[in-house]
């Protein structure tokens, strides 16, 4: 039900009362067998809610748990992969020392001293 038509979980039964005590149906038979249909109508209304209710938070934890599982499934192929990686390889003291007596004190260039420890560096680890 949607709009203006959305009933409260206790209008069912004050409409059916209402109806009940209402003068408009003088068939006092008739009166009470649209109560009670009321009545009844209300009470699926309330179990049909109650359900929806359960299967939304039923599918919430469903897709909860199905986020959790791909996630946890991209972490398992990430650290699959960088175990196939191999370790970093660092520069020895003796390298480094040859390059900075080569770079800074010889050539005076700091930038070029850096740029050859990079060079070096990516030349040891991504051949």
């Amino acid at each position: 039900m949607s709009g203006d038509h959305n009933m409260h979980q206790s209008d069912g039964p004050k409409l059916a009362e209402a109806l009940d005590n209402c003068g408009l149906i003088v068939d006092d038979e008739l009166r009470d067998q649209a109560a009670d249909e009321l009545r009844r109508l209300h009470e699926l209304h309330v179990l049909y809610q109650d359900k929806v209710e359960r299967l939304n938070k039923l599918c919430y934890k469903y897709l909860g748990e199905l986020s959790a599982l791909r996630a946890a499934k991209q972490m398992q192929a990430r650290i699959d992969e960088l175990k196939g990686q191999r370790e970093w390889q660092g520069l020895t003291e003796e390298e480094v020392m040859n390059f900075y007596l080569f770079w800074v004190v010889d050539l005076q260039d700091i930038i070029g001293f850096y740029k050859a420890i990079d060079r070096k560096l990516k030349e040891r680890n991504h051949a």
